[in-house]
């Protein structure tokens, strides 16, 4: 499982495609699925 520290947090991070970064947030309650149908 990819993670990165962010001050006191660990967080889970994933990296698909090419070129600009675009950082995709999911809300409390809900997984990196939500995003399933962009990220592909």
């Amino acid at each position: 499982m990819p993670t990165i520290q962010v001050n006191d947090i660990q967080m889970y991070d994933e990296i698909h495609g090419e070129g600009e970064p675009l950082a995709l947030l999911v809300g409390l309650g809900t997984d990196i699925s939500e995003w399933s149908g962009i990220i592909g």
